[in-house]
């Protein structure tokens, strides 16, 4: 009995050191504390567009397609190959394969070989192609990072109905009742809707007939890039300079909601540690595009809110923060312990449910003063308020500041409230760490760090 109950504890201790590891991220900041900014994207000159981003075992892989230039200037998209990256940070990416299409079905070199995307299922990893407008192939891999095997024959064949609707731009989407789906085509060109089919479990081919997507009006969104993704119950269609439309039923009919702010070519969504992202291209030169990120947050009415640059100075993408550009948005984090929710508040977007132990993720806070202090924007109905814990690398790392949190009165009455920092090393990765009794202590809308001087 003594040795079983010692078996419970050990499993215990060593569950509790697991829920702890996962808490911290550890990213390297490095020691330059010149930010730049992110002009060229993500991936600078290197022609990377359409971009889809999943996350697999907690890494980010992007699956795009690659604009090259031919001589002093393009006069149309020369696209010659398939590419995936990764990344930790979203900041720092690495090249991992490039599927050339000689190697698949196609069996020549073209040079339109169009948007790309990645999915994964039964332990294997899906990387699907456009052959130009006319088909889509895919290729199977052991690990998200290939190297992938085409299967050598196309999961969407140009003879599939209608065949007025182009077999391209693939984009893979799972439902809540863990049935994937593969969506294709054009809307609002000829007459057309995007087509969606379920998957077979193999992923290399379709299981059922091909439906419409319908388009509640069929003249608003005339695009191919279509990408369809799901919050709050709620399916999301998008395509082409941000246009998006949403419904209540997977099928449709789909309402059309606008553009988002941050517009973009061929834009995606993904989440990460407890965080929505938009990704999309952009023009550096004619035809040849890069690809930038940027955080995503959902109104209470279901409006997408997508801003680029961030602070409306210099785009600094996503997870790195200047501390000399004023406020950072407390909804701007990198990673967000999961009981902590990104609403709209009195004052636009907030973090809402903060509890006891709840925490945020700031990585890579640049051009910190010597003379720092922090300031909150800060509302407590909570009535005993709480603590916000300011650490540097985790959780449980170097405690750098204690504020004192009282109540206000309400959830939307808003108070500042500063504490000292000491003189820091930047870049400074930073975590937020909540205290308290039960239930909601506060919420925070947003911080700054600046000298004690202003």
């Amino acid at each position: 009995m003594k040795f079983l109950n010692f078996i419970l504890i050990l499993s215990a201790l060593l569950s509790t050191c697991l829920i702890s590891a996962q808490k911290d991220i550890k990213i390297d900041v490095g020691s330059n504390n010149n930010i730049g900014h992110l002009g060229k994207g993500i991936i600078p000159d290197a022609g990377v567009n359409d971009p889809h981003i999943h996350i697999f075992n907690n890494k980010a892989y992007l699956f795009a397609s690659h604009d090259t230039i031919i001589g002093d200037k393009n006069t149309t998209y020369m696209m010659p190959n398939w590419n995936i990256y990764s990344s930790q940070d979203l900041v720092h990416w690495e090249k991992e394969f490039v599927l050339y299409p000689e190697n698949t079905y196609i069996g020549k070199k073209i040079d339109k070989c169009f948007a790309t995307d990645g999915a994964s299922r039964n332990g294997k990893y899906y990387f699907y192609f456009s052959n130009f407008n006319i088909s889509t192939g895919v290729a199977v891999s052991d690990h998200p990072g290939g190297p992938y095997t085409d299967t050598g024959k196309p999961v969407l064949t140009k003879d599939i109905k209608p065949l007025k609707n182009k077999k391209y731009d693939p984009t893979i989407f799972i439902d809540d009742d863990g049935k994937h789906y593969i969506i294709w085509g054009q809307t609002g060109w000829n007459n057309n809707s995007y087509q969606i089919a379920e998957l077979n479990e193999d992923m290399l081919s379709i299981k059922s007939e091909p439906r419409d997507l319908v388009m509640a009006d069929n003249t608003k969104i005339k695009r191919d890039a279509s990408y369809l993704h799901k919050h709050n119950e709620r399916y999301y269609l998008n395509a082409h300079h941000g246009q998006y439309a949403s419904s209540d039923n997977l099928y449709g009919p789909y309402e059309y909601r606008g553009e988002l702010e941050a517009g973009g070519d061929h834009g995606t969504f993904f989440t990460w540690h407890n965080q929505t992202y938009y990704t999309a291209g952009a023009w550096q030169a004619p035809y040849f595009r890069y690809t930038f990120l940027c955080y995503a947050h959902y109104k209470n009415n279901g409006e997408i809110v997508v801003k680029r640059p961030l602070n409306g100075k210099v785009d600094l993408g996503v997870a790195r923060y200047d501390a000399s550009l004023g406020n950072i948005e407390a909804e701007c984090y990198f990673a967000a312990s999961d009981e902590l929710l990104k609403k709209e508040g009195a004052t636009g977007f907030e973090i809402q449910n903060i509890t006891n132990k709840s925490y945020l993720f700031y990585p890579k806070v640049y051009n910190i003063t010597d003379d720092a202090q922090i300031e909150f924007s800060v509302s407590s109905a909570h009535p005993k308020g709480g603590t916000i814990e300011v650490r540097s690398e985790s959780t449980g790392g170097k405690l750098l500041a204690s504020c004192k949190i009282k109540p206000t009165g309400a959830w939307n009455k808003y108070v500042n409230v500063s504490c000292a920092l000491p003189k820091l090393k930047t870049p400074q990765n930073l975590y937020l760490v909540f205290k308290g009794k039960e239930g909601e202590l506060m919420r925070l809308d947003y911080f700054e760090i600046k000298s004690k001087k202003h």
